[in-house]
């Protein structure tokens, strides 16, 4: 995970673009994931937990 930052600096400009989009991708991916995955657990909540 500490070496990303490194290969980053080593990259050219249209890997870098592509490194810059792929993690904005993998980021928006695991948000809403995320989302989901707190509405869901918050659904399923019992009416005594109000």
């Amino acid at each position: 995970m500490f070496v990303l930052p490194v290969l980053y600096g080593l990259l050219s400009g249209s890997a870098k673009s592509g490194f810059v989009t792929a993690a904005g991708a993998a980021a928006a991916v695991a948000f809403i994931a995320r989302m989901v995955e707190v509405l869901w657990r918050f659904g399923q909540r019992g009416p005594e937990a109000d």
